[in-house]
């Protein structure tokens, strides 16, 4: 199984436990669950496919450890 869909099922997953736990399930701001996918994964490309974000998160690594 390749990489993407393994992080697209558990992405899948975790808002299915959001819903789950929910306390009123009918009432799903939809526009804010896709606002908060699309900058997960918008940060996402910045810190893995961007040279400043991969150098800003290994120079915050290394300052850290």
């Amino acid at each position: 199984m390749s990489h993407s869909l393994v992080n697209a099922c558990g992405l899948l997953a975790m808002m299915g436990v959001g819903w789950i736990l929910s306390a009123d399930r009918r009432r799903m701001n939809w526009r804010v669950i896709g606002w908060g996918v699309g900058l997960q994964l918008v940060f996402a490309l910045f810190v893995f496919q961007a040279q400043v974000g991969t150098g800003l998160f290994r120079f915050l690594n290394d300052l850290i450890v």
